[in-house]
């Protein structure tokens, strides 16, 4: 039990070092609120002032795009939306996984990826497709990782998502595909490296396979920790270093629903560093593990509702102008849903496993290790939580 009266006084005690920390970081915030102004007037050549791991490089002028269109009520949001994804193939993709089941000795997982997509003509023409793949304990070995790790079932889901995009951008001429999450995987660089070259691997084949498609692959989270911009602030105006992260700071900036920043490429600082803060010269980056991947990702942040969300694509796809086709597709598809781009919505329900379906995988288990001879143990624990109630 929580030892409430103590926790009281710890709080007591410690009011003071908690508020100093809180003013300090609100006067840098500040501070670096007042310095994004100054990107309006920066030179193109203001990137060569950055050093390497500068958190983000510019794209584009500025920072603030408006959103110009002037949606004053439903039926102007809807003409809208008809007109931008009218004839746009527009796809989606999610998954999700049960993991191996502790208490159980057999170490069987699954993951399971929806893909579907929309060509918005007319009356619609919508497609999906569901697919469930088992990992089994062979998979474990070979990859020398613990045999109920959560981290590799994981890795293959992301690597069953990256499979499913690359079969939709080789299925159409033209396909825009959105990936729930990030293009960016930094935490990864913690990871067995096993698994890290799950990822890493997956990233890579799907980056390559948009470039050759010439079709956008877009990540896309309301959910980001990034600081990508306050780092580049930091270089550029010398400010004092600081563990803000780009929300705050962005959503100052975008108060309108549909305005979001100018692209900048990401070039992420994630190296590790050790006990003392220094980071060591041997360390690398997320993107240095994408090799000729490295400088090829671009971001901006838009505003699509209650939060600020950011969006990651191809560089190339920034060379090529389609930045506001992209902008203009998160927002169509999110005035569909309000707040969150609906064909991502539809891809997570269709991937999605219930909690009832948890339970219907571990019986189907039970009667296949039954039918062919397999002997399958559980802990006591686990028998345990099985036994019907007895009624008093």
């Amino acid at each position: 039990m929580l030892n409430l009266r103590d926790l009281e006084r710890e709080f007591d005690s410690k009011a003071g070092v908690i508020r100093d920390y809180l003013r300090a970081q609100s006067e840098i915030g500040e501070e670096y609120i007042r310095a994004v102004e100054r990107l309006e007037d920066e030179p193109p050549d203001a990137n060569e002032r950055l050093p390497r791991y500068s958190g983000s490089r510019i794209l584009e002028g500025g920072f603030v795009k408006p959103f110009s269109q002037g949606l004053e009520s439903y039926d102007d949001a809807q003409s809208w939306l008809d007109h931008v994804l009218d004839g746009l193939v527009v796809g989606a993709v999610d998954g999700s996984q049960i993991y191996p089941d502790r208490g159980s000795d057999l170490p069987i997982g699954i993951i399971q990826t929806a893909g579907i997509y929309n060509r918005h003509r007319g009356g619609g023409d919508f497609g999906e497709r569901v697919r469930v793949e088992l990992i089994t304990p062979l998979e474990f070995e070979s990859a020398h990782v613990y045999a109920y790790s959560s981290e590799f079932i994981d890795a293959h889901r992301f690597r069953a998502e990256c499979e499913e995009i690359k079969r939709l951008l080789c299925e159409h001429d033209e396909i825009f595909v959105l990936l729930d999450g990030s293009l960016i995987l930094s935490h990864i660089n913690a990871l067995n490296r096993n698994i890290r070259e799950v990822y890493l691997d997956a990233i890579m084949e799907l980056l390559q396979r948009s470039e050759t498609t010439r079709n956008p692959v877009v990540a896309y989270t309301d959910a980001t920790h990034s600081s990508d911009l306050t780092l580049m602030l930091h270089y550029l105006y010398a400010l004092e270093k600081t563990k803000l992260q780009d929300i705050p700071l962005v959503q100052t900036y975008l108060s309108n629903w549909g305005d979001r920043t100018s692209a900048f490429l990401c070039d992420r600082d994630d190296r590790r560093a050790t006990s003392d803060g220094a980071v060591g010269a041997g360390n690398r980056s997320i993107l240095d593990r994408y090799d000729r991947f490295r400088d090829t990702i671009a971001f901006f942040y838009i505003n699509l509702g209650a939060r600020i969300g950011r969006a990651e694509y191809p560089l190339w796809a920034h060379e090529d102008g389609l930045t506001e086709t992209i902008a203009d597709i998160l927002r169509a598809e999110s005035i569909i849903r309000g707040g969150y781009p609906d064909l991502l919505i539809q891809a997570h329900r269709r991937a999605l496993i219930r909690r009832r379906e948890h339970r219907l995988f571990y019986t189907m288990l039970e009667n296949f290790s039954h039918t062919n001879d397999l002997p399958l143990q559980k802990s006591r624990k686990q028998l345990h939580k099985q036994m019907p109630l007895r009624k008093s």
